[in-house]
């Protein structure tokens, strides 16, 4: 049975905080910009929103959606099969001082691309993370 990996409520919500200040900034330059003719100001402005709009949505669809015996799905559509993992890398936060810290995330590697799994933001968590403790270890190399 395909264990599905939906977004918390917590994940939307800082998606939403996010548009808000990065709107907050570039409303007064875009505007400023717009109102005095001066087009590089406007496009100016407009970065906060285009680099928050391009990494926001880089790792919205690098997450995994599904889980099931013959692979996983990605939240962009892509499939990829258990039989071709090379690796399973686990990415931890740090401190300041140096300290590694709680699990980030999964990377799962493959041939044709990767997928993570972002466990401080998916539900289902303790299960996803021990579906794949699960796995069989890819092979070395």
């Amino acid at each position: 049975m395909p264990l599905l990996l939906p977004l918390r409520r917590s994940y939307w919500v800082r998606q939403a905080f996010m548009l808000g200040l990065c709107t907050l900034l570039a409303l007064p330059l875009v505007y400023m910009g717009w109102k005095r003719g001066v087009a590089f100001m406007a496009l100016f402005g407009l970065c906060p929103l285009g680099f928050w709009l391009g990494f926001s949505l880089l790792e919205f669809r690098r997450g995994v959606a599904v889980l099931d015996a013959e692979g996983l799905t990605r939240r962009d559509g892509r499939r990829f099969l258990w039989r071709d993992l090379r690796e399973i890398r686990r990415v931890h936060m740090r401190f300041q001082s140096g300290q590694t810290g709680p699990l980030n995330h999964l990377e799962l590697h493959f041939p044709n691309g990767q997928a993570r799994i972002f466990p401080l933001v998916i539900e289902h968590a303790a299960e996803a993370l021990a579906f794949v403790d699960r796995l069989p270890k890819p092979p070395a190399g």
